[in-house]
């Protein structure tokens, strides 16, 4: 059986929300996080959950390209709305001890994104990430799109 947490309007497996509040849990206070593509800032809240039961205190940041309303946005958490790939022309401060990212990097140039990353974390910073496997269905199903998008674009379609 998989049990599993409604967040919001979203149900999350326990062994998800267990495995980020484990990475955080083992993080000091003070430590500068960067979700990166945080989407409905799951994974920002739950380092907000670890705060609250530990007590320490996370300097954290959360970047999107979607234009996510103020009021969805957790008091204390610097939001940024900018593609991954301009990471490194945002005020995202550089000293950064961990990036975190669940099913964001594979949507965005990861070779531009990683050397951004390269200047923002610190030398002994991490970076743990959730993503699709290359063979998955939805990275077959994008893909599938991609090539339909661009017969339809080379068709003359599109004017």
């Amino acid at each position: 059986m998989i049990y599993s947490i409604e967040i919001g309007s979203v149900s999350y497996n326990f062994f998800i929300v267990y495995f980020w509040q484990n990475i955080f849990e083992k993080l000091p206070s003070g430590a500068r996080i960067l979700d990166l593509g945080a989407g409905n800032l799951f994974v920002t809240k739950q380092a907000i959950e670890v705060q609250k039961r530990s007590g320490k205190k996370f300097e954290l940041y959360a970047l999107d390209g979607a234009d996510i309303a103020a009021d969805q946005i957790p008091e204390g958490v610097h939001f940024v709305q900018a593609r991954g790939e301009d990471l490194a022309l945002t005020h995202i401060p550089a000293g950064l001890d961990l990036v975190v990212s669940q099913y964001g990097l594979e949507y965005m140039n990861k070779e531009v994104v990683m050397e951004a990353l390269s200047q923002k974390l610190k030398p002994d910073g991490q970076v743990v990430l959730i993503m699709h496997a290359s063979d998955s269905g939805i990275i077959g199903k994008a893909l599938y799109d991609l090539e339909q998008f661009d017969r339809a674009a080379e068709s003359g379609i599109f004017g």
